[in-house]
């Protein structure tokens, strides 16, 4: 089942891994999941996370930070 970026980006910006990416990536803290969701919308250059479906480009980049937020969490130790 294909949920859609908008959908997937909101179920991602509760994440708080996800948050902690955003911190390291951006130097600002991303405390909850507001804050996320505008990271996620300035790192795609879009107004409101719709456009991750809409536009092309836009679903360009938020694959991007998916695929950097998963190479930056398989770089991170385990912590069992």
């Amino acid at each position: 089942m294909n949920l859609g970026y908008k959908v997937g980006s909101a179920i991602l910006c509760r994440n708080p891994l996800f948050r902690d990416f955003l911190t390291v990536k951006t130097g600002r803290p991303v405390g909850d999941a507001e804050a996320a969701a505008k990271e996620v919308r300035l790192a795609c250059d879009v107004v409101s996370r719709r456009e991750l479906d809409a536009t092309p480009e836009a679903g360009e980049k938020y694959r991007a930070l998916v695929k950097a937020f998963n190479e930056w969490l398989s770089s991170c130790p385990a912590t069992t």
